[in-house]
């Protein structure tokens, strides 16, 4: 047959492949909607004008550069000009797959004469028709037949593993499943020895990263190293290549050379024909198209790590702050209820209004103070709790407090509010204002001050009350604060300086009372500001030739929190006292020297007489000579005693201290007493204790005989007496007990007083003076010491006095 086909043989008609409904989008639709739809490509078209085309290549690209697909507009993603084919260049089939093999693409659009876009020819239809035009050129001749099948076949098988590879590419992300797809399959279609995908690395050098050999040929070039890489320029893809050994076309990744796809054949040279050339480049794009994808997928597997730890990141952050909200909003919460809880619970009233002078708040204080319910008060203006007469000048300083820049201030004192019955009531108030987002809300805090007035009312009664007794009295009293001014004066006080009452108020009391006298007070005045009562005598100048004596007495001042803020004085003129106790001391003194000495004789006298001259003398004559020595006895012990007490009293007497054992002056006074015990019946008990002591032996032992010789008079028959001593944290308490007849409690305190007997008779018949307790006290204050009776009628005495260590 001739090479020309048979008449009856149409090769497949292009306007039958072609697409006249391809996916037309608008140049401002979001890549990110036009995805989903599309499957090969999808062409960007404005009043069926074509603008572009969008490919999978174009969706790669910006999937790498990390595009936001959701705003980006498909009109920036486009490729432009686009290559498309009049329908008067479309004749022939292998002529169109030819322009798409020589410009690398697969889909061409067809456009009408005027440019208008009539629909779509991919690749993948040409060759799909291709196939079955194979199976139609079996009836041509057998020899152009199957040249003619061959190279169909061959460029099926080749549209077939193009279309295999890119649909792996789209289906698989495994790169090294796609290039052994890739090597395994072309070296199978070239019948070629090797396919070999080669990674160039930065240096030059390269390594067989991936291939296909072969059966029978060796050795295997996987994972080998390849130096001085430099791929093979081919210039005419559409011209056979002839006595080369291998086929070496450039991968290209984003633009740049990432190494090669290679087929050799090692034994001799060959041919290699277009469409093998054309082959190898498609899948070399297609390889870089899947490593770009590769790349992209590391890159998105790192940056998604990389975002999923600044995700997790922002998430602890997030419930950090969550958290910290959360506690912010539960403190708000429990410090809006305390707040509340302080605003109800609180004991001052306190109402809110805002600028139109309206209540907003009414706490449960001010319902008790008003007598409203909040349902009744909040909304109405505040002019309600207020008298009439008082209003005006109550909104004039609202509105001028509003627009001061202080933030709160106390209002006046002698204001006046109004209750809901009517009753009008003082009140002291204080306002404060904040900005809110709905204007100026101001906030009154308002007292009841009634009782307060009352009670004011009634202490200036009370101090009118007391500023007459005071004054009335003729005893100077004063109240001097810790800065040791006058406070308070009474007309007494103040009449005694020459001054009037306010004269002294806050004047200090070295001032009035002068530089001298006030070095003489000034220790006890800081004995009282330090928390201590104290009485204390002195004497006064008045003029050069004129004095007085006065007695004082400081009580202090405490506080709750036992802080002294100042002292009471009360200070009397003991002058006229002073006076007569002088007089009564000579007179004493004088009456008992002058009585010692006929006393004496007459003592003497009676002694001689009852000695010599008892005999001559009937019954009722010695009677009376032992009743006249008897009485003379206790006249003289009377004479002693009161003269003692003279010298003590006057400090005529000092005490010579000495270092004593304290149980043997018990035992020695016990010892003295013990015949007038027996004489009596009466048995004495001694528990001493063995203890040194810097002290007046004489003395204690006269104190110690004294108690004993009351004891022993005063005990009945057979009874015991107990002379003991106890040993205390700062002192010695020593102890007489008796089984006596008690001393009532009104006369307990007396007993230690001149003169002062519980049963004068008894006393006289036992031939007391009434002088001995006072005379023990007087000696027990010498030593520091204090003396006291404890008693119980019918039950006994115990009289007790310490010693300091």
């Amino acid at each position: 047959m001739t090479s020309e086909q048979p008449k009856a043989l149409q090769r497949p008609n292009l306007e039958q492949l072609l697409d006249r409904q391809p996916l037309r989008v608008h140049p401002d639709t979001a890549i990110a909607a036009v995805i989903d739809r599309m499957d090969a490509c999808a062409l960007i078209v404005l009043e069926d004008k074509l603008l572009g085309i969008f490919t999978e290549r174009d969706l790669v690209r910006l999937v790498v550069k990390n595009a936001d697909l959701h705003t980006t507009p498909i009109s920036a993603a486009m490729t432009q000009p686009v290559r498309v084919l009049k329908h008067s260049e479309a004749r022939d089939i292998f002529k169109v797959l030819s322009i798409m093999q020589q410009h690398r693409i697969r889909q061409i659009p067809m456009v009408e004469e005027n440019g208008l876009l009539s629909g779509l020819i991919t690749q993948t239809s040409i060759l799909q028709a291709i196939g079955l035009f194979n199976g139609v050129l079996k009836t041509a001749d057998v020899t152009q037949q199957r040249q003619t099948e061959l190279a169909l076949k061959q460029q099926y098988q080749q549209g077939q593993l193009i279309g295999n590879v890119t649909r792996r590419i789209r289906e698989s992300l495994e790169l090294e499943e796609i290039l052994k797809t890739a090597v395994t399959e072309v070296q199978a279609i070239l019948n070629c020895d090797r396919v070999l995908v080669i990674e160039r690395a930065a240096d030059s050098n390269a390594q067989v990263i991936e291939g296909s050999t072969r059966l029978g040929v060796q050795p295997s070039l996987l994972n080998q190293s390849v130096s001085g890489l430099v791929p093979a320029t081919i210039s005419d893809p559409g011209v056979p290549q002839t006595g080369v050994a291998s086929l070496e076309i450039a991968i290209y990744v984003q633009s740049q050379p990432w190494g090669l796809l290679v087929a050799s054949q090692n034994q001799s040279a060959r041919e290699w024909q277009p469409f093998e050339i054309e082959l190898m480049e498609h899948l070399a794009d297609q390889m870089g198209v899947a490593i770009a994808q590769a790349q992209l997928l590391g890159n998105l597997e790192a940056l998604v790590e990389q975002r999923t730890v600044e995700l997790r990141e922002t998430n602890d952050r997030l419930q950090l702050e969550i958290q910290e909200r959360t506690k912010t909003e539960s403190a708000l919460r429990e410090s809006q209820q305390q707040l509340g809880g302080i605003l109800e619970t609180a004991g001052e009233a306190i109402i809110s209004i805002d600028e139109q002078h309206s209540v907003v708040l009414f706490n449960q204080s001010a319902e008790k103070t008003f007598g409203y319910t909040p349902s009744e008060i909040i909304g109405e203006p505040l002019e309600r709790l207020l008298p009439e007469v008082v209003r005006q000048t109550h909104q004039q300083y609202v509105r001028s407090f509003a627009q001061e820049p202080g933030a709160s201030r106390p209002m006046n004192r002698d204001m006046v509010a109004k209750r809901k019955n009517g009753e009008a009531f003082p009140a002291e108030a204080s306002i404060s204002k904040i900005q809110t987002n709905t204007g100026w809300l101001l906030t009154i805090m308002l007292k009841d001050i009634t009782e307060r007035r009352l009670s004011e009312a009634a202490l200036r009664r009370s101090e009118e009350q007391l500023r007459l007794t005071t004054d009335s009295l003729p005893v100077l009293i004063c109240y001097v604060d810790a800065e040791q001014r006058y406070r308070f004066n009474n007309k007494t006080h103040a009449d005694w300086f020459g001054r009037t009452v306010e004269e002294l108020e806050g004047r200090l009391v070295r001032e009035i009372i002068g530089e001298s006298h006030y070095q003489q007070a000034h220790p006890y005045i800081q004995q009282a500001l330090s928390g201590q009562k104290i009485h204390y005598e002195l004497t006064f100048s008045i003029s050069e030739d004129q004095t007085c004596d006065l007695s004082a007495t400081y009580i202090p001042d405490i506080d709750a929190d036992g802080k002294v803020r100042g002292f009471f004085a009360l200070i009397s003129d003991i002058s006229d006292r002073k006076t007569t106790e002088r007089i009564k001391a000579e007179f004493v003194s004088m009456v008992s020297h002058e009585l010692r000495t006929p006393l004496t004789s007459i003592h003497g006298s009676l002694k001689l007489m009852s000695m010599m001259m008892l005999e001559d003398l009937n019954p009722k004559g010695k009677e009376l000579v032992a009743i006249a020595l008897k009485n003379t006895d206790r006249l003289g012990r009377l004479i002693n005693d009161v003269l003692d007490l003279e010298r003590i009293e006057s400090g005529r007497i000092s005490l010579i201290y000495q270092n004593c054992d304290l149980a043997k002056l018990m035992t020695q006074a016990a010892q003295t007493m013990e015949s007038m015990a027996r004489e009596l019946d009466v048995r004495l008990v001694t528990q001493p204790i063995n203890i040194t002591l810097s002290l007046d032996p004489d003395r204690i032992t006269q104190m110690l005989t004294n108690l004993l010789s009351n004891a022993i008079k005063f005990s009945p028959s057979d009874a015991d007496i107990l002379l003991s001593a106890t040993e205390r944290e700062q002192d010695i308490l020593i102890s007489v007990t008796d089984s006596g007849p008690g001393i009532p409690a009104s006369k307990i305190e007396l007993i230690f007083e001149r003169f002062q007997q519980v049963d004068s008779r008894e006393s006289r018949r036992l031939g007391g003076t009434g002088l001995g307790l006072a005379i023990c006290k007087q000696m027990v204050q010498q030593h520091g010491g204090t003396i006291w009776a404890e008693s119980e009628l019918g039950e006994g005495s115990t009289f007790c006095f310490t010693l300091p260590k």
